[in-house]
């Protein structure tokens, strides 16, 4: 689950280097300043997505809420046409700025109505409530209206009660609470200006009302669906008819027919557990469980309620909300997703409304978004969403052990760091740990990184058939479940077995790593560049492109534009090429050394290929290293000779100096790409991201002739200080 953070931009007094604070990645904001009905401009969306962005905070704009829908659609009133039009505008301007989620809602006149924003709790904490006795009382004696059947006869009695005791002041601050939740403009409505735009809405029943609802689907969800983007309707806050107005999101079966209404990804549902839950006949984890595959968006917050209708917020974990078990519902569907290949598999979710806590009071914050009450339940709902992940991950581990006949006793499952492309673990069998790893669907890294989990498949063919070239240098496989995309193999530990980045890093002196590396991959080359070798496994330049081509060369091009036509045109060449079996990951972190023997791991991007990008991605790395301990330069510079020294004598599908020249364009590429690509390395300072990145325009505009001189052309930057 992506953790994120409602802020109301750049008027909101709680800034974005507090919400960074609060350890929360996503920004949940709109351009509230924009009139409804108007075109948000791609200039305004860059404009905000680049003011969170530029922060240096590490957050993005995540999701939209809202985009609101204007008054006349609801009402179904007159020419819609411009309004709509505008509306789909939108939504391909939030497209073109790479903004996919999109809350929207469709109550009429109030977005949301609490009665009190001060509720006392224990210790001094204040809270949001909504009296079904003062909204009784509003309704009958300061708008008149007969309301007669609509509340719960107490509620009825007790509103009687609380006008006849109250004082125009305290009538005109339940006008003032109500009206909070008045969207648009900060201007508030008097009694008679309320009134006045009631009577607009006379006449809209629920029927009609849905009947514009549906209308507008029509108009918006094909365009949403043509830009991948996710619509998701927010519910009715409180989910009961207010001021006469109807309401057609506050139940199960609301929720069904606009889901129903147009069978699109598009179309889909921001579950709000606090407004559903509001509603004592919405059974919360039924609704989860039926609507999950069409939720995008999670408002998590509880309320508890009164049997006459009131309700107030409670703390995250109190209440009558049962967040643990919304957030196991959730979560499994996420899993279920991520099974799938599916990139919407992390649900973004908010900490809806919080208590004012200590310094909360008197904060003058948005009613209901404090910063230490939402801050509180966000460090509560991470807890329940880490001990929730830790049990669906064991889960899923035991269930391949028992898929795989590797036995259904499960001591323990230790989950392995290190990785951004997949989950891996040990697991402790009664026979002795193994290895198992599963494949994700959004990369653990910054910027937005997809790729297909059936890359998984192709791993493991790789594994097996390096398993056949050099029997030592890969880890021994136990079998794959296409179901769970996720294999098992031994795991590798003892004394003698050491990381090879690690050594690296730690600035040991080589021990002819590089040529043990390049030997086996030299190996692998050769046998997959003869014809008998089968090909079939490994017919998926598309998901190479997504890992490997987009984030790291197309990626890099739009930060160098200046380059774009080199390193597009590069990347094309890598994408047409299929000469041998590449691995595409040959990074030192995926490899252990074992008595002395590479152990090469994590084969996710396994293709019929180019094998100069296998020989880049490997060299690069030692020249990044290089850079980062000065001090050994000369040593790992070294290990750059090795291992070409080394690989040479098994090119034996094209002259060795073709793929050199090739060698020469493409390595100063991967260097520019590990600092400017979606998965810059995390060792390099500034500094040192300054000094790699003008080597590499160097080295890609006047590329080198020969390694020889590639090395000699790094070396005169003082050893690469």
């Amino acid at each position: 689950m992506l953790e994120s953070w409602r802020w109301f931009g750049p008027l909101d007094r709680i800034t974005l280097t507090e919400i960074a604070q609060t350890g929360a990645r996503g920004i949940v904001t709109a351009l509230h300043d924009v009139t409804y009905g108007e075109v948000w401009t791609r200039e305004a969306i860059a404009a905000r997505k680049a003011l969170i962005a530029n922060a240096g905070l590490g957050l993005h704009w995540a999701v939209v809420e809202s985009l609101p829908v204007h008054d006349r659609i609801k009402r179904g009133e007159g020419d819609l046409s411009a309004l709509f039009a505008n509306y789909r505008t939108s939504l391909e301007n939030l497209s073109h700025s790479g903004i996919s989620t999109i809350c929207y809602n469709f109550m009429t006149v109030v977005d949301w109505i609490r009665t009190d924003h001060a509720l006392p709790m224990r210790g001094g904490a204040r809270a949001l409530g909504f009296s079904a006795a003062k909204m009784a009382a509003f309704e009958r004696h300061m708008l008149g209206r007969d309301i007669d059947g609509e509340y719960p006869v107490e509620a009825l009695a007790a509103g009687d009660a609380w006008f006849v005791a109250s004082t125009q002041a305290d009538r005109a601050d339940l006008l003032a609470k109500i009206m909070a939740g008045l969207p648009g403009s900060y201007d508030r409505f008097t009694v008679e200006g309320l009134c006045a735009e009631l009577a607009k809405y006379r006449g809209l029943t629920a029927a009609r009302l849905r009947e514009n609802l549906g209308r507008f689907l029509d108009e918006v969800i094909p365009t949403a669906e043509r830009l991948g983007l996710q619509l998701c309707i927010h519910p009715d806050d409180p989910p009961r008819p207010v001021f006469g107005l109807s309401r057609i999101v506050s139940t199960e079966d609301d929720i069904a027919w606009i889901l129903n209404r147009v069978e699109s990804p598009a179309n889909g549902l921001t579950f709000c557990a606090g407004a559903l839950g509001a509603n004592r006949v919405n059974d919360l984890p039924r609704i989860a469980l039926r609507f999950a595959p069409r939720v995008q968006f999670l408002h998590l917050r509880s309320v508890a309620r009164s049997a006459d209708g009131s309700f107030h917020e409670a703390a995250h974990l109190e209440g009558d909300g049962d967040l643990p078990r919304l957030v196991g519902i959730f979560l499994r569907e996420e899993a279920r997703r991520r099974a799938e290949g599916r990139p919407d598999a992390d649900l973004p979710f908010r900490p809806d409304h919080g208590h004012e806590l200590l310094s909360d009071v008197g904060g003058d914050t948005h009613p209901g978004y404090p910063l230490i009450g939402r801050l509180r339940g966000l460090a509560e709902l991470r807890g329940v969403v880490a001990a929730t992940e830790i049990a669906i991950f064991e889960a899923r581990c035991t269930r391949l052990m028992s898929d795989l006949g590797l036995g259904s006793e499960v001591l323990a499952v230790r989950p392995l760091t290190g990785g951004v492309a997949s989950d891996i673990a040990r697991v402790d069998l009664p026979h002795g740990p193994v290895c198992v790893k599963f494949a994700l669907p959004k990369l653990k890294v910054a910027a937005d990184w997809f790729a297909p989990v059936h890359r998984n498949r192709a791993e493991y063919e790789w594994l097996a058939i390096a398993g056949g070239v050099a029997p030592q240098s890969v880890p021994r496989l136990l079998g794959r479940s296409e179901a769970l995309n996720g294999f098992a193999m031994e795991f590798l530990q003892g004394d003698d077995v050491y990381l090879w980045k690690a050594a690296l890093l730690a600035g040991s002196p080589p021990h002819g790593e590089a040529a043990l590396v390049a030997d086996v991959l030299g190996r692998i080359h050769a046998a997959s560049s003869a014809q008998v070798f089968d090909t079939a496994p490994f017919q998926n330049r598309d998901d190479f492109n997504a890992i490997r081509l987009e984030p790291y060369l197309r990626h890099t091009a739009t930060h160098h534009p200046d380059l774009a036509p080199r390193l597009e045109g590069l990347a094309d060449q890598l994408y047409l090429s299929s000469t041998a079996l590449v691995h595409g990951d040959i990074s030192p972190k995926n490899i252990l050394i074992r008595r002395g023997v590479p152990v090469i791991l994590d084969a996710e991007c396994a293709t019929m290929g180019d094998p100069v990008f296998d020989v880049a991605f490997c060299l690069n790395h030692l020249v990044l290293k290089a850079v980062y301990l000065p001090g050994m330069a000369g040593a790992y510079l070294g290990e750059v000779q090795a291992f070409w020294r080394q690989y040479v004598p098994h090119l034996t599908w094209e002259d060795p100096a073709g793929l050199e020249g090739r060698l020469m364009i493409l390595l100063p590429a991967l260097m520019l790409a590990r600092i400017d690509g979606k998965s810059p390395v995390e060792y390099l300072d500034a500094a040192a991201q300054d000094r790699v990145r003008t080597l590499a325009r160097g080295l890609i505009t006047s590329p080198a002739a020969n390694l020889t001189s590639f090395i000699a052309r790094l070396t005169p930057e003082s050893d690469l200080t």
